[in-house]
């Protein structure tokens, strides 16, 4: 049998809340982009449209390097850059 606390209990609604808004902030980012796109396209600006869609689409790499240090053991640093 599992007793839940009541901090317990709402700190987990504020978090499936905070899940939740960041959610929608995201679907209306995507919608922007995908209203940016087709206003584009509309206007016959077939590159604009495509660097949209580039950018949507790119996976993005890590900026870290590994490096070892004096005894060998790999070292994780971020490159300036």
């Amino acid at each position: 049998m599992i007793i839940r606390s009541e901090d317990s209990m709402a700190g987990c609604q504020k978090a499936k809340k905070g899940m939740r808004k960041i959610k929608e902030a995201k679907e209306e980012w995507v919608e922007e982009q995908s209203n940016s796109i087709d206003k584009e396209m509309t206007a016959g600006s077939i590159m604009k449209a495509s660097i949209i869609i580039k950018a949507l689409t790119k996976i993005s790499q890590s900026k870290d390097s590994v490096k070892a240090d004096a005894d060998g053991n790999p070292i994780t640093t971020a490159l300036n850059r």
